[in-house]
């Protein structure tokens, strides 16, 4: 939010650019971030309904649990499957804006945790669109400006400062006005399988050059397919959700935490009955029947700090895995 009213405020107020944000919020929340950016510059914001026409010198923000997509003039507010996990997601926005308006797209890419983004940026670079991301050095969380470099490397990295500088020099000056596509880029089929799949429209994978991956899609449990992408490793499953590589390791190592907590809270309810069991034979004297308990109880805790202390490893081992991946890449 820091950055986006920071950015924000720095803009021309009479930008000859349609402005088009993607904040990750909880799915059920009401955003206030049209009032704030207004608040904080010179250019009206608004969630826009869906169809509205894509006008210059105005800020869409896209609604919570709902993706902000590009058609031709129009926005497009849809609830595609989840991509990253995420809904809206930035990746969709800049492949159907890369896909309608070439190169008079800027993607921008702030501060912000995990890589959605990166593939999106990479789309809008290869229409022939200007790919701009803030210094990882200048972002409070540089993970979503990290990865967009390593899938963009010749992406101009800038300050937050800079950024908005650079911004207004694209733009220009104008009078409001309704944007119309100058052309369809020629993009491949799965970019165009994608871009549907996001509007929530049924798309066969196999269709479209994606082979399958023989892994599951955390969100549905559905097969994956490989996407055909030279600037990183993406997954969709037959039903839309979007993966990259990173996104569905962290994925996957969040369920494993959650197989083990499963586990030791089985071992907990265990012990539970084991007390109840042990007071039963307390009251009856029967010394054997406590001493196997007092045994059990014993062993039971021995797995149980062994459980815990593997999700603290594990949590350790994700991460330098996550940072040797991307050192490497």
């Amino acid at each position: 939010m820091p950055a986006l009213t920071e950015l924000v405020g720095a803009l021309a107020p009479e930008l000859a650019a349609a402005v088009l944000i993607v904040l990750h919020l909880p799915p059920n929340s009401r955003s206030m971030l049209p009032q704030i950016l207004e608040r904080a510059g010179h250019l009206p914001a608004a969630q826009p309904r869906d169809g509205e026409p894509l006008v210059t010198g105005q800020i869409a923000v896209a609604p919570p649990d709902h993706h902000l997509l590009v058609e031709g003039s129009r926005l497009r507010i849809v609830r595609g499957p989840w991509d990253n996990g995420h809904r809206p997601s930035v990746d969709a926005l800049f492949r159907s804006a890369a896909y309608w308006y070439g190169e008079r797209v800027v993607g921008v890419i702030l501060t912000g945790a995990l890589d959605d983004g990166a593939a999106g940026l990479a789309a809008v670079e290869a229409a022939g669109g200007t790919a701009l991301v803030q210094d990882p050095r200048d972002a409070e969380v540089p993970d979503m400006p990290e990865h967009a470099l390593v899938a963009v490397p010749g992406a101009s990295r800038q300050t937050l400062r800079d950024l908005a500088k650079v911004l207004n020099d694209l733009g220009g000056v104008g009078k409001p006005v309704v944007l119309e596509p100058e052309r369809r880029p020629d993009v491949s089929l799965s970019h165009q399988a994608e871009i549907a799949q996001e509007r929530g429209e049924r798309v066969t994978p196999e269709a479209v050059d994606m082979v399958p991956a023989g892994l599951s899609c955390p969100d549905c449990s559905g097969s994956l397919f490989v996407v055909p992408d030279e600037n990183a490793l993406r997954f969709r499953c037959r039903v839309g959700h979007g993966w990259t590589g990173a996104a569905l390791f962290a994925s996957h190592g969040r369920s494993l935490e959650h197989a083990i907590w499963a586990a030791i809270r089985v071992l907990e309810d265990n012990q539970a009955l084991d007390d109840r069991i042990a007071s039963r034979a307390s009251r009856k004297k029967r010394s054997a029947v406590l001493r196997d308990l007092e045994r059990r109880k014993e062993e039971r805790g021995r797995l149980i700090a062994e459980l815990k202390s593997a999700i603290a490893e594990f949590a350790e081992t994700t991460g330098q895995v996550s940072e040797l991946r991307d050192g490497s890449t």
